[in-house]
């Protein structure tokens, strides 16, 4: 690991931001490493290769989960009665995964167990109440 040198801390208004941006580069000597350091094998280790691939399969299913759907709209839009707002399905989503990665960046602080177990029932209880429904208009 490479050594930083001190940055020169100014004493007047700006001396915060420089202390700040100290520990900044300090922090990020501590996290990285030099290619010579890294062990052999390393690029190719199952580690590695099962993260990568767990992570493109997570991509991969969250587009499977909107494409399908989003081609047959017009179709179940017919199935369970004419509305205006069939248009809204893409709105919707794209609305709930931005706000998902609110939630990533809460389960990283606080653990991932009961995030994941709280999306699986809220999933569960949207997945039932759809499944009941029977128009889309908004005079239910």
């Amino acid at each position: 690991m490479a050594a930083i040198s001190p940055v020169p801390v100014k004493e007047d208004v700006n001396a915060d931001v420089d202390v700040l941006h100290l520990e900044d580069l300090q922090h990020s000597a501590e996290l990285s490493t030099d290619i010579e350091h890294v062990e052999k094998g390393y690029f190719s280790g199952v580690a590695l290769i099962g993260g990568l691939m767990s992570i493109s399969i997570s991509v991969t299913a969250t587009f499977w989960a909107f494409i399908p759907a989003t081609s047959v709209i017009v179709f179940i839009n017919e199935d369970i009665g004419p509305s205006p707002n069939a248009s809204q399905f893409s709105l919707v989503w794209t609305l709930c995964s931005s706000v998902a990665f609110l939630f990533t960046a809460l389960s990283d602080k606080f653990g991932r167990r009961w995030f994941v177990i709280g999306a699986s029932i809220m999933g569960l209880m949207g997945g039932a109440l759809n499944g009941r429904m029977w128009c889309t208009s908004d005079d239910l």
